[in-house]
This record gives structure tokens, sequence and C-alpha cells, in this order.
């Protein structure tokens, strides 16, 4: 269990992904994120954080019907909860009452506060993914999720993964373009067009990548 919370680790809560892997079924593995995190270590500290995430682990495990959800601790900052499917389609019911918990104000530190959630989703497929897989998926869910505003759900697709390659790439590449002085600098002259007159220069850096 987390020290702080009480909560399931990320080891217990992985064996509980690879439990449902074995029974088969279709379940999806969400990673949640409260936006004000931060700000509330910063002003109360990290046991009052603490208590926010066990009052919303309450909240998140009486969803659904069955209340079958099993919710751990992801990381310091983040949540992490699975359920299997059961007619609810891609998770969208279950998804839809994580967005109603937020609905009612917590209690932090004494006070009323309203919280944004930010969650990543990865569903189970027929290829079998593993636990630590599923678990992945949905954090790169939730760095798309962090990128939008109020409460947002982002679901790990192929093109997300892709992005993200994409990214990774542009970046190295540039780090080895500029030792290898694959960039130009070129000056533009800004002109007055009263007078005519060159009043300043704009400098534009032009990239001659052999790869991209």
């Amino acid at each position: 269990l987390a020290p702080a919370t009480g909560l399931p680790n990320s080891y217990a809560f992985l064996g509980e992904v690879n439990e449902q892997n074995g029974c088969g079924g279709t379940y999806f593995v969400a990673a949640v994120q409260t936006h004000e995190y931060t700000k509330i270590i910063d002003l109360y500290g990290r046991d009052v954080a603490a208590e926010l995430f066990i009052e919303l682990a309450k909240r998140i495990e009486k969803i659904g019907p069955e209340k079958t959800i099993y919710v751990g601790r992801s990381s310091s900052s983040s949540l992490v909860l699975t359920t299997e499917l059961k007619g609810s389609g891609n998770g969208k019911y279950y998804l839809l009452q994580l967005k109603k918990i937020t609905s009612e104000p917590f209690i932090v530190a004494g006070k009323e506060m309203f919280i944004t959630l930010k969650t990543g989703v990865s569903l189970s497929r027929a290829e079998g993914y593993s636990a630590e897989e599923l678990h992945r998926r949905a954090d790169v869910a939730l760095t798309y999720g962090k990128r939008q505003s109020g409460n947002a759900v982002s679901f790990y697709d192929d093109l997300q993964h892709e992005e993200t390659f994409q990214e990774m790439t542009i970046f190295n590449e540039l780090t080895k373009a500029l030792a290898a002085n694959e960039i130009d600098v070129h000056l533009q002259p800004k002109v007055n067009l009263e007078t005519r007159e060159i009043i300043a220069f704009e400098a534009l850096a032009r990239w001659h990548s052999p790869l991209l």
C-alpha cells in the first residue's frame, strides 16, 4: 500500500490488472490527475493533498452499478483505476460518472474546493496487452489530457503514439543539426513603407535536414 494514503500502490494495481488479463473480457485502465494537486501541496502540504486523494478514491470506488472499480496510487500526483466493462461500451458511462464526482466540492484543509480531473484511458484489446503496457498507454493519454482545459478525458490511440515518436525524433535530430551545421540563419529586412527605409532585421533559421 502507498504509505501516505493507504491505497494500493502501483505494484498492487498491476497485479490486479494482470488478474483481469487472465480472466479475459474487456476492461479499461485510466490514469487520473487533479489539476490543483501541486497548488494544494504548496498551500497546505502533502498530508492535505493525500487526504484529497483518499476522498477522491472513495468517490471513484462508488461509481458503477456493481461498484467494482479498483483504485490505486500510480505516482505522487496521480491515481490509476480499472474495471471490467459489462455492457458499458468503451467506458463512457464510467467516465461520465467520473466527471460528475467533481460537481460536488471536496473539503481541503477545512475549506470547500472544486477540483478538475485530467484522465487518460487505455482499453484492453484482443491482442492481450500486458498490465504494464496498458498502464503506460494510460499515462501517455493523460499527458494529452493535461493539455486540455477543464475536466478532460483523452483516449490512447496509435496516432498519439506516432505523434510522441515524431516529437522525440524532431528533438533528437535538431540536437544533431546544431553540431552538424544544418541550420542556416537568414536576415530578412523590415521596411518602413512610408520612408522605404530599413528599420530592422528579422532573423530566420532554415533547417536542411537529410532525414526530415
